[in-house]
């Protein structure tokens, strides 16, 4: 399985720099953004060290869930976001 770059700090704005093993992952949910609350994406591991990516843009949620998607083999579907 292969390793996925997450983004530091929280705000994405496109740079990808620390490493996370995919293969520890349990589950990963997302939120489009609302009014005034930014949209996230959140992965959740087995053993806690749960990491939350915060993004202002849509746009940028969606390209780096395509991207999770591809990594995870799981076939992405437009009408999902």
């Amino acid at each position: 399985m292969s390793k996925f770059i997450v983004p530091t700090p929280m705000i994405l704005k496109g740079k990808l720099r620390e490493i996370v093993n995919l293969e520890k992952l349990t589950t990963f949910t997302y939120m489009k953004a609302t009014n005034e609350h930014y949209g996230y994406i959140k992965f959740c591991f087995d053993k806690g060290n749960d990491h939350t990516w915060i993004y202002t843009d849509d746009a940028a949620m969606k390209n780096d869930l395509h991207l999770i998607y591809d990594k995870l083999e799981i076939a992405w579907d437009e009408s999902q976001f």
